[in-house]
């Protein structure tokens, strides 16, 4: 999004919210087909719900949602007041006897970081040229700098290092252009991991306190700090148009070039983050004592690198669309009738800091708001609302992860038959993504847990181009759908959900489930 940005104070983002949680839900469109034996407000799941609340969620004013943040804090109250209107019970008991909350809170360690951690500026004997902050970040191998007068050289990143580097060994910034990492093909990663691993070796070896490293691509989607290389010496990436032909224009001057250079390293202070829970009691007194949580992790990864002008990464599909489908099913479920009421409790769990290393659903596991011994599941909601797949469309289709890992998928692929989607046994990411999202908490602890998506991978991943008018909001309630269907029959089975002993990628968590059971 490329027009200016005019953020509201936290205030007014509220009213926003609140304005959003009381107004009644659209109507479902009656030209989308859905199953005729499926509750009514199930079928009420429908598309201008679900863009509605990705509008909010997904809009620039929460500036891309990152852990911790403002805009984190004001999607945290959104969420709460949606569990709210829709009747759901806070599942955070009160201290003292204080009013039961929604919001399981804690405290983490957080580096917050600054346009100002960085400054340079390359001196010639006629002119200079300064890089800000904003151009700047982290590739690789970051300490603390504060430099001036180093002589800097420019140094192809494509020629033999032992050649560019040959006789020298006093201290030197080098200049050098650099591909974005993010961008280099799968079959060509080990390559590329190499050759930066001999240039950043050799330059070191040569004496460089620092390597400038522009983009050969002015606009690159990932934020640099993601690209998990590592180095002996620090290595900057600058980005921008503006900057990527400074090397190579320096070198053909053929003067002396001295660089400045400070960066601070970004230092850890306490922030507050906080999951939203809240509790479907069960309906069934033989079962109501056991529970299945949903999640969805409510974060993204806030700011980065401007493309177009737009610096938000705003996280519509990862995971906005999650997190919507999270309220709608919750509200969908919490306002069936009683005779139609889950026979299990289903809690539904909002979670923050995926992005950071599924640190809400880690914080979960350590500190359960149920048992965990009588936690039967857990279903996990992420990249449900793109359906440009990166392999090609995926519509009316659901992909869960760890599909033949245990007998939790089983119901909705039950579902999947009511309401015409497919529950896909995708043959290599089912098993390699299985790992990568907030179920692998749950999992690691003994519960049976998997994470269902529409998209594995799809164009604007982790990128500033992610908005919420790219999501197929039809899809995306008929996935609604089938999940909610299928969560009514997990929650209704009178046998819990099982591990599947015998598929050789379970083992560790058959060994987790026993020692939560307490079974040799």
């Amino acid at each position: 999004m490329t027009t200016p940005r005019t953020i509201v104070g936290l205030s007014a983002a509220l009213l926003l919210a609140l304005l959003a949680a009381m107004a009644p839900a659209p109507a479902a469109p009656r030209s989308h087909a859905v199953a005729a034996d499926l509750p009514a407000s199930v079928e009420a799941i429908s598309p201008n719900s679900l863009r509605g609340h990705l509008s909010f969620i997904a809009s620039d004013l929460l500036e891309g949602r990152d852990t911790p943040s403002r805009g984190l804090d004001i999607a945290a109250e959104y969420i709460a007041a949606q569990f709210r209107r829709a009747g759901l019970e806070p599942l955070v008991a009160g201290d003292g006897g204080a009013t039961a909350s929604y919001f399981q809170e804690t405290t983490i360690n957080a580096p917050m970081r600054s346009p100002d951690d960085f400054w340079a500026r390359v001196r010639v004997a006629d002119g200079e040229w300064v890089l800000p902050g904003a151009a700047a970040s982290v590739l690789s191998g970051p300490m603390a700098l504060n430099v001036r007068d180093v002589p800097t050289i420019h140094a192809p990143f494509d020629a033999d290092p032992a050649t560019t580097f040959a006789e020298k060994n006093s201290p030197l910034v080098v200049l050098t252009n650099i591909p974005d990492p993010t961008t280099i093909p799968a079959d060509e990663a080990g390559a590329f991991r190499e050759r930066y691993q001999q240039f950043t070796t050799a330059a070191k070896e040569a004496g460089a306190v620092a390597i400038l490293a522009f983009d050969t691509q002015p606009d690159s989607r990932e934020p640099a700090r993601r690209s998990g290389l590592t180095s002996q010496v620090p290595v900057f990436r600058i980005a921008g148009q503006r900057y990527m032909n400074i090397p190579a224009g320096m070198a053909a001057r053929n003067e002396p070039m001295l660089t400045d250079l400070r960066y601070d390293i970004p230092q850890p202070r306490p922030a507050g983050v906080r999951n939203v829970a809240a509790i479907l009691r069960g309906g069934d007194p033989a079962l109501a004592d056991s529970y299945i949580i949903v999640s969805a992790h409510y974060d993204h990864i806030g700011r980065g690198r401007a493309v177009e002008g737009d610096d938000i990464y705003n996280g519509a599909n990862d995971d906005g669309s999650g997190t919507v489908a999270l309220i709608e099913i919750a509200h969908a479920l919490a306002t069936l009738p009683d005779e139609r009421r889950p026979g299990r409790s289903i809690i539904f769990l909002a979670l923050f800091g995926e992005e950071k290393g599924m640190l809400g659903s880690r914080f979960y596991v350590q500190n359960p708001l149920v048992p965990l011994e009588k936690t039967v599941a857990n279903i996990n909601l992420e990249h449900l609302g793109r359906t440009d797949d990166s392999e090609g469309e995926s519509v009316r289709r659901l992909v869960p992860t760890g599909y033949d890992f245990s007998t939790a998928i089983e119901p909705f692929i039950r579902a999947g038959e009511r309401t015409g989607v497919t529950i896909f046994h995708h043959p290599r990411n089912s098993a390699s993504f299985f790992g990568r999202s907030d179920n692998i908490a749950f999992a690691s602890a003994g519960v049976p847990a998997h994470t269902f998506c529409t998209a594995f991978i799809f164009p604007d991943y982790h990128g500033a181009g992610d908005h919420w008018d790219k999501v197929d909001y039809d899809n995306l309630a008929a996935v609604c759908r089938t999940l909610a269907v299928g969560l009514v029959e997990l929650a209704n089975a009178s046998e819990p959900p099982r591990w599947n002993e015998a598929h050789r990628a379970t083992g560790r968590y058959v060994q987790a489930w026993k020692k939560l059971h307490g079974v040799e």
